[in-house]
């Protein structure tokens, strides 16, 4: 049962501070920025802290007069466990009751209001689009995404999350669409900008991480996802990234045990437990793969009941289901993940796996081609994935790997 008064104006709560006529966090002297839809279900449940509150009222009470799914709310408590470190599993502030709603178990203390925001609005707004736009994997949606990131970065020049953000959206554009050896460099300044103004943002030694990645410098990368990961405990990219890295470096067993903890950590993620269950089948921990892989198609099947157009959902879980032992349905997702995005460089290539996993060999070359003559494609990732094994001794096959850097 919340102890809040009628004349409270602000609450202390595990190290943070947060104003309840603003909707602004703190955590010492550094603001916390939410989006204003986070903020209204933060403060609902802290007004209600103790208490269980369902997922009508807090849909009645942030998204007056408008009719949203229960993703809209979904995101806004991902949001808020993220900006709070908070674990779902083990949860110090926000607690799921299931099927229900939330509640805040935090003990509350009365705290004065927040000061002045040191940060212009517009800059956040910008960053905030630009943060949006990353997972997209279009080349427009990520050259837009840059453009935001910049913005924020014109108007608050000492803003480390939009560097941090600019690196990211930078070297996603590299690897994926035509690897400019231009994006790289620009990524790698970025990276370094981020880290220089905020050395203690998790988020910005994952960007330098991706970005050395990249640029092959592989026990460097190691180093800044860890310390990425010792900042942020519950920074699901700083084990997401680290896993891949470590995977197209051939180091299977690490990729295996970064993408178990990226699973835990972000427990809707469907992507990491499909690619821990390629780990572990190479590892030969043939059981664990078929529950990790389980495990993906349930999280994407969840997924896509609140957006069947996913095509990433779609596109990933499809050779899912293939290992699965479920072909027929493999061939439909990936269908209708490439009707959704004909040219994502990303369902392409899942595509092609299939394609090849199920002896379409001449219409995975095919589709091989039409991707690497964009300049798509990781050679990195292409020779460690077995997906393609059954393509590796033909000639065609070979040619296409040269190509990629």
């Amino acid at each position: 049962m919340s102890t809040l008064t009628a004349g409270t104006t602000g609450v202390r709560f595990g190290g943070y501070r947060f104003d309840l006529g603003s909707g602004r966090l703190w955590s010492g002297a550094r603001e916390v920025r939410l989006t204003p839809k986070a903020s209204g279900v933060l403060k609902t449940l802290v007004t209600r802290a103790g208490d269980p509150v369902a997922k009508e009222e807090l849909f009645a009470a942030v998204w007056t007069d408008t009719v949203v799914s229960d993703d809209a709310l979904t995101s806004c408590v991902q949001e808020l466990r993220k900006a709070l470190e908070d674990d779902a599993r083990r949860p110090r502030f926000i607690e799921t009751r299931h099927r229900r709603g939330y509640r805040f178990v935090a003990p509350l203390a009365p705290a004065p209001a927040a000061p002045d925001p040191p940060l212009p609005e517009a800059a956040y707004e910008h960053y905030l689009r630009g943060r949006q736009l990353l997972p997209r994997m279009t080349p427009a949606a990520l050259a837009t995404s840059a453009e935001m990131f910049e913005r924020a970065i014109a108007i608050d020049a000492g803003y480390g999350p939009a560097w941090a953000g600019l690196a990211m959206a930078q070297a996603t554009l590299y690897e994926w669409f035509g690897a400019d050896e231009n994006l790289l460099a620009a990524a790698m300044r970025a990276g370094e900008q981020a880290l220089a103004l905020t050395p203690g943002l998790a988020d910005a030694h994952v960007a330098r991480g991706f970005a050395l990645t990249l640029s092959g410098r592989h026990d460097e990368a190691a180093c800044e996802f860890e310390v990425a990961i010792h900042l942020n405990p519950n920074l699901f990219d700083a084990y997401y990234y680290f896993a891949r890295a470590s995977f197209g470096r051939g180091d299977i067993a690490r990729s295996a045990t970064l993408f178990t903890q990226a699973a835990h950590v972000r427990p809707e993620d469907f992507q990491s437990p499909i690619l821990l269950s390629q780990s572990l089948d190479m590892l030969g921990r043939g059981a664990e793969a078929t529950a990790a892989r389980r495990e993906g198609i349930a999280r994407a099947e969840r997924l896509l009941a609140l957006n069947p157009l996913d095509a990433r959902a779609l596109s990933l879980g499809a050779n899912a289901l293939c290992d699965d032992g479920q072909a027929a349905r493999a061939m439909e997702w990936s269908r209708r993940a490439l009707d959704l995005q004909p040219e994502d460089p990303c369902v392409q290539l899942n595509a092609v796996c299939l394609y090849a996993h199920l002896g379409l060999k001449a219409e995975a070359l095919t589709l091989m081609e039409r991707v690497f003559a964009r300049g798509c494609g990781k050679r990195d990732w292409v020779e460690h994935d077995p997906d393609y094994d059954s393509l590796r001794a033909e000639p065609r096959f070979q040619a296409l790997l040269a190509r990629l850097k």
